[in-house]
């Protein structure tokens, strides 16, 4: 699986790491096995999420998927079973 975007180890867990319009941190999962009765899955989407602060962060960082296609980088946005979406660097 491609992934791209900002993480964090949250509790023992990487959680994909995003921020709401009133500047609050929120950690967001697909992944029912890692979750508690804190988290809300606001839309019935099978998304989960919850608002945590910083020093509650283990570990944040960003992944970015890239490919080199003729001597040029390309991001690697997604993928299907046949092929990757590719798109140019900056």
């Amino acid at each position: 699986m491609i992934k791209n975007g900002e993480f964090c180890v949250y509790n023992g867990n990487e959680y994909e790491l995003n921020e709401d319009n009133d500047g609050n941190l929120i950690i967001i999962t697909t992944n029912r096995e890692i979750i508690d009765a804190t988290f809300v899955d606001e839309y019935n989407s099978g998304v989960y999420s919850k608002i945590i602060s910083p020093n509650e962060i283990q570990e944040a960082y960003e992944r970015r998927a890239y490919g080199v296609i003729k001597d040029s980088r390309v991001n690697v946005e997604k993928e299907n079973e046949e092929y990757y979406f590719v798109g140019t660097a900056d």
